[in-house]
């Protein structure tokens, strides 16, 4: 196994309208290298500038 690393999500949920539940998604870009074009959460590996996990997950 790859060694571990910090990181953070965030799932962030909606009540629409009629009363239905929805969850924040976001597709990966096309040219990462790691999973290109897949629906991730928002958040992911923490960098240096970040100041907690907080700051990780809702970049």
């Amino acid at each position: 196994f790859p060694k571990s690393r910090n990181a953070a999500v965030l799932v962030a949920l909606f009540v629409g309208r009629q009363g239905d539940l929805y969850v924040l998604l976001s597709q990966r870009a096309q040219h990462l290298r790691t999973f290109p074009g897949d629906t991730s959460l928002p958040g992911g590996k923490w960098d240096e500038g970040d100041r907690g996990a907080e700051d990780t997950a809702v970049r």
